[in-house]
């Protein structure tokens, strides 16, 4: 017979566990995952880049980047590519050490990012209304690709066409993998009405 007697339950049974909250920098805005498991986090107001090891929850370093980075990206070959939207420039961080490699020139207000599965690094200027085209394997600026009235998000299909959209002018500009300037634009559905910045 068995004449264990059940254990009464306690408030603290019925609480759900403490979600962890970790430490980043200023105005955490962005984030991307690496293939090995390592997030980084672009801090629009402290000017760096958190990273946190996702194996254990805990903040590995800080990177510095430029002025208002506000997108990440993560390329094929680990490098990390960070949009810095006040100094007009894009940081490249080598996820193997987490280093700074380089610094690259984009236009004005680059705004997001997207890798293409060639390696390809296309970001987004809104405020010169072009999109900077990186090679990931020597982080060089092969060209820069006229877009519509705002450019602001940016998105690569399966097939590799890339996708970004104009909020000011209302519509999509496409350009394909090789492009050096829009394979076409996909304007707005009829009744559209403008809209504005994110």
């Amino acid at each position: 017979m068995n004449t264990d007697v059940p254990r009464q339950l306690t408030p603290e049974d019925s609480t759900p566990p403490v979600n962890p909250r970790i430490p980043a920098g200023t105005g955490p805005f962005a984030m991307a995952t690496e293939p090995n498991g390592k997030l980084y986090i672009a801090n629009t107001g402290s000017n760096d880049v958190t990273v946190i090891d996702s194996s254990d929850n805990t903040v590995t370093t800080t990177v510095p980047a430029g002025t208002g980075p506000s997108a990440v990206a993560v390329a094929p070959n680990g490098n990390v590519y960070i949009t810095n939207t006040g100094s007009n420039d894009v940081t490249v961080i080598d996820s193997s050490d987490n280093t700074v490699t380089t610094t690259v020139p984009a236009g004005t207000g680059p705004s997001a990012v997207a890798v293409a599965p060639n390696g390809n690094v296309y970001i987004t200027n809104t405020g010169s209304n072009d999109v900077t085209v990186i090679d990931s394997s020597d982080n060089t600026v092969t060209t820069t690709l006229a877009a519509g009235t705002g450019p602001y998000a940016v998105k690569v299909a399966p097939n590799g066409n890339v996708y970004v959209s104009n909020f000011a002018s209302n519509d999509v500009s496409v350009f394909l993998p090789t492009a050096t300037h829009a394979a076409g634009v996909a304007p707005p559905a009829d009744g559209d009405s403008e809209q504005q910045a994110p």
